[in-house]
């Protein structure tokens, strides 16, 4: 199994990367997001990047949200099966309508050519050959929903994108001992002043560094992080990465744009 990065603006910024991911064994296509960048568009569109079956929607932010409109139409004719709260299922049709798309969207849902699938918070969901666990991460600026993911071989936990309270308000035991844990992390410890992670509801790497530490996890792996002016982002990333590995001798992975992480 394989989960390959896909830089995509943050907001504003398109120097920060924001969560747009695939999860793929092959065959079997999981699609995390959907962040807009013209770029990953035109992969699809020439078909580098294998067609999602199933679609993962975390929450309503417009860095994670606004592409999902062109893949939907890239995809065409074949079967799609959306993940998303009931909050965000209806976003995502007023969205098809503010686009004019919303005749073209309604008629693919009544032909079945896409389904929702609602997720709530624990209620476990097969995916493929694995489990999907949906995770509440309690954001205080909208609904958000990460999952778990357990295969035969993989216990993968995910606590993005602003998991600013999940530590206090999530029972983190069964998470224990994962062999992944994929984590965001806006800034390090000593940029925090500057960069207001909290006020925006993310972490810093110290934050996720305590997280990893917490459950244990075999590897971390961190993204999301935020562009400080003056520092090149090469050298941001590795700050993150030496202060999230003063906690925890393990494995620590920061992908870059396009890096395919092998489970």
């Amino acid at each position: 199994m394989k989960i390959q990065y896909y830089w995509t603006w943050a907001a504003l910024n398109p120097n920060v990367d924001t969560t747009h991911f695939q999860i793929s064994d092959g065959v079997n296509v999981l699609h995390v997001d959907a962040g807009a960048w013209m770029s990953l568009t035109q992969k699809i569109l020439r078909e580098e990047i294998e067609y999602p079956k199933y679609i993962f929607m975390t929450h309503c932010h417009s860095d994670h949200l606004l592409w999902l409109a062109h893949l939907i139409r890239i995809i065409g004719n074949n079967n799609i099966v959306i993940l998303a709260s009931i909050s965000l299922k209806e976003k995502v049709k007023v969205m098809m309508y503010l686009i004019g798309k919303w005749e073209w969207f309604d008629s693919k849902v009544e032909n079945w050519n896409i389904e929702f699938k609602i997720i709530k918070e624990w209620e476990s969901l097969t995916i493929y050959d694995r489990v999907l666990t949906p995770i509440n991460l309690y954001s205080k600026k909208t609904e958000q929903f990460w999952f778990q993911l357990k295969t035969k071989d993989n216990h993968i936990v995910f606590f993005w994108d602003e998991a600013v309270d999940v530590m206090n308000r999530s029972d983190l035991s069964s998470f224990e001992w994962c062999d992944w844990l994929l984590c965001e992390t806006f800034c390090t410890m000593d940029q925090v002043d500057k960069m207001q992670p909290y006020s925006k509801a993310h972490i810093a790497s110290h934050d996720a560094g305590k997280i990893w530490t917490r459950l244990k996890a075999k590897n971390l792996v961190l993204s999301h992080i935020a562009e400080v002016h003056g520092v090149s982002r090469d050298i941001q990333c590795e700050q993150v990465k030496k202060e999230s590995s003063s906690f925890y001798d393990w494995n620590v992975v920061v992908p870059s744009d396009w890096e395919v992480i092998l489970f």
